[in-house]
């Protein structure tokens, strides 16, 4: 099957939705303004979608592609069923955006810096999703723990060049996450600070042992005569 050229398609796909949105801003749509707003989103995200399936090198065009896809069906849900679209719309929003990341890196593993939005994005539709059920500062907990859990990946994840630069940020989440929930839980009123005085301990236990490995290599080592 012939290729269609990418700059073709999208050329085609843009010149259609400009005289759609021209239609649309002259009212000829009436009441269904809101179900076209939500092909075109659908229809562009597709284009884009459509030009990596055709070439894998313009891997770039995942991010708009399941952006614009998440929007029309966003839109779509706003119309046709409003009650689930209030509960979970933005939920699908940001998955949809966080799977266009996911796409990439599964697509091209050497991009791993996409694993930091995939990470985001999905931690913030959780958050989105759930919000009313996290019970008071448990978003929060939730938003930092995700967080730390995708720079955690960064750090972990096979590669030539080590991300271990990506702990120091996870530990700085992850400590905030708990900070929070220290605030607010009777379990960690014993617990909060009993994870302090380990961390503690063992960057002394750390300290001591690089000061002994100093001394060692310090010491002169006698020259035979």
């Amino acid at each position: 099957m012939k290729q269609v050229p990418s700059d073709l398609l999208l050329g085609g796909v843009l010149a259609a939705v400009g005289v759609l949105m021209l239609l649309l801003n002259l009212g000829l749509f009436g009441a269904a303004d809101q179900m076209i707003w939500a092909v075109l989103f659908g229809a562009c995200g597709v284009a884009f979608l459509s030009v990596v399936a055709q070439d894998r090198a313009r891997w770039w065009a995942l991010i708009p592609g399941m952006t614009l896809l998440s929007l029309g069906l966003l839109v779509a849900l706003a119309a046709f069923a409003p009650t689930f679209a209030a509960s979970w719309g933005v939920m699908l929003f940001f998955g949809g955006m966080g799977l266009g990341f996911a796409a990439i890196f599964m697509l091209r593993p050497e991009r791993w810096w996409t694993l930091i939005p995939t990470g985001t994005m999905l931690t913030l539709a959780v958050v989105a999703g759930f919000a009313e059920r996290l019970a008071g500062p448990m978003a929060g907990v939730v938003l930092f723990g995700g967080l730390a859990l995708t720079f955690g990946l960064v750090a972990v994840i096979p590669a030539k060049r080590p991300r271990r630069w990506a702990l120091f940020p996870a530990g700085g989440l992850l400590a905030l996450g708990l900070l929070i929930l220290a605030n607010n839980t009777v379990m960690f009123a014993t617990v909060g600070p009993a994870l302090l005085i380990l961390g503690g301990l063992a960057l002394l236990y750390r300290a001591f042992r690089r000061d002994e490995r100093g001394q060692y290599e310090d010491t002169p080592v006698s020259q035979p005569h």
